[in-house]
């Protein structure tokens, strides 16, 4: 063996068990972004959805209230009957 191979195969453990700790921690933190982000995009998926309906009632509501007075009930019917 030359003199100075055993000086470059010294650290090549540590590397190999600290490239190996990295990996793990990076799919830890990975795995824990990408479930922060899942519950993210539902919840705003449901707060886009619940604006939509809220927006939807209350354009109905305007449109209602607009029509009140245009509609007429027909002939022979009295106001307060079904």
């Amino acid at each position: 063996m030359l003199q100075g191979s055993s000086t470059l195969c010294e650290p090549l453990p540590a590397f190999a068990m600290g490239a190996l700790l990295l990996v793990l921690l990076t799919r830890s933190a990975d795995f824990n972004f990408n479930r922060l982000m899942t519950r993210w995009a539902h919840k705003n998926a449901l707060a886009m959805a619940s604006g939509a309906v809220l927006k939807f009632l209350a354009v109905m509501t305007a449109i209602g209230a607009l029509l009140v007075p245009v509609l007429h009930p027909p002939p022979g019917k009295s106001e307060g009957a079904f």
